[in-house]
Parts: structure tokens; sequence; C-alpha cells
């Protein structure tokens, strides 16, 4: 199964393409959108930002073909943002900026429809899963992750940039639940290839990763 995986941005957009491989089997790059020109409003701003993201990953997805894009979502209020506390204020704009990235997706969707593609299935991933399953801590830190996907699969990411780094992350998420949906996040093997037995833990529910975006059930 080839996946597409996104750490979505509006200025910076990190991507991975793998399967269950290690490093020498991904693909990865960024999609950098252009900067406010002087004078520019919002809507004209968006629009170039969105001309140069469509083009870029409708092109990626008609020349790698992956059978599933995945990308990051948050869905939850942040602790902080950038070393600083959050505030509303920061909360709506970046609910905002990752909101407007999400529906992005949804445009690139229907050009590569228009292409004559099938669009991949698409998984939405919350960026709360993604550490969880990555380093078995919801709130670990980039540097964590960082560290924790080298030793994974015994590499070097330092020539990688963060929003690849998350990417990454993603890709390792969906692998993992892939491979055993009953997996607790907080018990993340040291392989991504590696099945482990459902944990006997009282309360613990299957993990909703897979379930397709906007059509996930509401947790009860």
């Amino acid at each position: 199964m080839k996946v597409l995986a996104m750490d979505l941005g509006l200025t910076d957009t990190g991507w991975v393409l793998g399967d269950a491989g290690g490093p020498t089997d991904w693909q990865h790059g960024r999609i950098r959108t252009p900067a406010r020109r002087k004078g520019q409003d919002d809507p004209a701003w968006n629009l170039a930002r969105f001309s140069v993201f469509g083009r870029i990953a409708s092109n990626l997805i008609w020349q790698t073909r992956p059978d599933v894009v995945a990308y990051e979502v948050t869905k939850h209020a942040f602790g902080s943002m950038g070393g600083r506390r959050s505030t509303k204020g920061i909360e709506y704009r970046a609910g905002y900026a990752l909101g407007r990235a999400a529906g992005w997706m949804d445009g690139v969707a229907y050009l590569t429809a228009a292409y004559g593609i099938t669009p991949p299935a698409t998984v939405e991933i919350s960026s709360f899963e993604a550490k969880l399953r990555t380093t078995g801590n919801a709130g670990a830190s980039k540097d964590a992750v960082r560290v924790y996907l080298e030793d994974t699969y015994a590499c070097d990411l330092k020539a990688w940039s963060e929003a690849e780094v998350d990417a990454l992350a993603v890709l390792t998420a969906f692998h993992r639940n892939l491979s055993d949906p009953d997996l607790p996040g907080g018990v993340a093997p040291s392989s991504p290839t590696l099945k482990l037995p459902p944990a006997l833990i009282e309360g613990q529910a299957p993990s909703p990763l897979l379930t397709r975006a906007r059509t996930r059930a509401r947790p009860r």
C-alpha cells in the first residue's frame, strides 16, 4: 500500500511517500507557498497560496498515484505554541489556518478528479495520535518525535525539515494502527512493522485512526 503522508500548513507542508519500508523506500519533500506581497489583501494572498499548493499537490498525486493520502489535523486546544503558553487568539489563528489547509485538500481531490484520476482514499490523523503512536507520549516535543523516528528507522533526519519529520510521524502512525488497530497508544513498538498482541486494558477502545475523513463518529 502506497501512502502519501502530509503535515499540512498554509506556508510549509511536509510530505513523505512510502509503504511500510524504511528510508531507502521513501520520497519526501515540502510544498512552500509564496509570502504576502506588499498591499495584497487576504483573498488575493489565499488564492496565490492555494494556486501553488494545489498545483504541486495534485501533480504529486498524479505522478505517484498513492492508494491513501493521510494528513494530520488538530482537533484539540494547544497547551503551548512555539514555546509560548496558548491563548484564545493563538487557538483561533491556529484552528483557522489548519482548517483552511484541510480545505485545500478538498480542492486537490477535485483537481485530481478533473484530471481523470480517481482520488485516493483520505485519512485524517490527529496530531494527538500521531505523537502517541510515534513516541508513546501525546505531549512529546518535536525534537522528541525526531529522535524517536531516527531510533525506529535507524536513520539520520537532521537534513529533514520540521514539516517533513512531522509527515513521517503521520506515516508511522498510519502503519502502526493498520498493523494493529487495538494497540494502545502508550505502547509503541520498536519496529513499525512489528505486530503486538492487543493489550488487555480495561476500557481500552480501538483507535478511530482509519475511519474515513469527515465520517468519523464522535467518541461516546
